[in-house]
C-alpha cells in the first residue's frame, strides 16, 4: 500500500506543526478536509501544489471558509489565450522587483464568489527556461533542423497564475507563494540528508516511525533556518551550508575515565555557531 505524508506549516515560524500519514497516492477532497479539521486550522492560508486545483477542491475549500492560494496549470482556461498572444506590456497592471528581477502582474476577478486570478511574468525565469529548452533540443536533435518556437509559445514560459480568494496586492500573493521555497528546501534536505530506505518498508509501523523521526529532524532544521533568519544571515548561509560546515564535528574519547571532548572546530565555523547561539561544548 502506498502512503504519503501530509504536512501543515505555521506561517510565521515556517515550522512543520502537524503531519499525518495518509494511505494512497492521491489525497481526495474528503481526506484533505479531514486533515485540515484534525489539525485545528482556523486562521490559515492553504497554499497548495500545482495540480491540486479543481472545481471540486475549490468548492470544498470555499464551503469550509478557507483562505487559499492555488497555482494553476500552464494551460489553464482561467487566463484567456489572447492575453499570452499580446506582447504589449501595457496589458499588465504593473511591475515590482523581486531579488533584483522585474515581475509583471495582473489581477482579475473570477466569477461571482469573490475569487481572483493573479497572473505574473518573470522575464529572468523565462530566459532561463528558454535556455534550458534550447540546450536540451540541441542535444536531442544535434545538427538536424527543428522548430522550437511553437513549443515555446505553447508552454508559456515565464508566466504563472494563481486562483485565490484573497483580495490583496498581487505582490503579496507572489511573496506568500515564494515562502514555499523554504518548504521545498526542507524536503530536499530530507531526500539528500536523511536515509530514505525505511520509507520503503512494507510495515505501516516502520513507515510511521520513519515519518515521526523525519518530523523531529525537520523541527531542528527549521530551528536552524529561523536562527539564521533572526541574525540576518539567511542571505549568506543556507541551513544546508551550516550542516555541511558542521558535519565533521564529533566527540573524541580522551581515554580519561570515560571523558570526552569536541573535535577541533575551524574558526569560521566556530564564529558562525556562536552568532546563532549554538554551543557544542555544553
Amino acid at each position: 500500500m502506498i502512503s504519503v505524508i501530509f504536512y501543515i506549516f505555521e506561517k510565521d515560524s515556517h515550522r512543520p506543526v502537524f503531519y499525518r500519514v495518509v494511505q494512497g497516492s492521491i489525497v481526495d477532497k474528503a481526506a484533505f478536509m479531514d486533515i485540515i479539521q484534525a489539525a485545528g486550522c482556523k486562521d490559515c492560508i492553504i497554499i497548495a501544489d500545482k495540480g491540486f486545483y479543481s472545481k471540486k477542491n475549490l468548492s470544498a475549500l470555499m464551503s469550509a471558509g478557507m483562505t487559499f492560494i492555488l497555482p494553476l496549470h500552464d494551460n489553464t482556461v482561467n487566463v484567456e489565450t489572447e492575453f499570452y498572444q499580446n506582447t504589449d506590456d501595457s496589458k499588465w497592471d504593473g511591475v515590482f522587483s523581486y531579488n533584483k528581477r522585474a515581475v509583471w502582474y495582473r489581477k482579475q476577478s473570477s466569477g461571482n464568489k469573490g475569487n481572483f486570478i493573479y497572473t505574473f511574468r518573470d522575464d529572468s525565469r523565462k530566459a532561463e527556461l528558454v535556455g534550458h529548452f534550447v540546450e536540451r533540443a540541441d542535444k536531442d536533435y544535434g545538427e538536424e533542423e527543428y522548430e522550437p518556437m511553437d513549443v515555446l509559445k505553447e508552454i508559456r514560459m515565464g508566466y504563472f497564475s494563481f486562483c485565490s480568494n484573497l483580495d490583496v496586492p498581487a505582490r503579496e500573493i507572489y511573496l506568500s507563494y515564494k515562502q514555499r521555497w523554504d518548504i521545498e528546501q526542507c524536503f530536499d534536505y530530507l531526500k539528500n540528508s536523511v536515509s530514505s530506505s525505511t520509507s520503503h518498508a512494507h510495515s505501516d509501523d516502520y513507515f510511521r516511525g520513519w515519518a515521526f523521526l523525519n518530523h523531529i529532524s525537520l523541527l531542528y532544521y527549521y530551528g536552524l533556518l529561523n536562527a539564521l533568519r533572526n541574525m540576518k544571515l539567511d542571505e549568506k548561509y543556507s541551513a544546508e551550508d551550516v550542516l555541511k560546515l558542521t558535519k565533521n564535528i564529533y566527540k573524541v574519547d580522551t581515554g580519561d575515565n570515560g571523558g570526552s571532548r569536541v573535535s577541533a572546530i575551524q574558526k569560521k565555523t566556530r564564529e558562525l555557531l556562536e552568532t546563532i547561539n549554538v554551543d557544542l561544548l555544553r
